[in-house]
């Protein structure tokens, strides 16, 4: 669920290019832009403990926008969380053929 969750914020962030988005990858973590001044729609996904910090910061502020992070609790940083967040996966069914015809 993380892999998804992260990949769908990049794509986000890859659709919001051309508003002053983007999406970047570091060693540990996978970062993305909305171009919009909230840090709630601006944030790095992290994956490992040993990512630079300030290698995160310097991308956020070439882009000029506030930012957070996503910090899984395996791998928790010390900092002042502001929420947790649950990730959920969606059941679902594969019908192949023409189940509906």
């Amino acid at each position: 669920m993380r892999t998804a969750h992260g990949d769908a914020w990049q794509a986000e962030g890859r659709l919001r290019t051309p508003f002053g988005g983007g999406s970047f990858a570091i060693p540990g973590a996978r970062l993305m832009a909305s171009g919009l001044p909230f840090a709630k729609w601006n944030n790095a996904d992290i994956e490992s403990a040993d990512v630079s910090v300030t290698d995160l910061t310097a991308w956020y502020q070439a882009r000029d926008v506030p930012w957070g992070i996503r910090v899984p609790l395996d791998i928790c940083r010390p900092g002042d969380a502001v929420v947790r967040q649950a990730l959920r996966g969606i059941a679902a069914i594969i019908v192949f053929g023409n189940a509906f015809a």
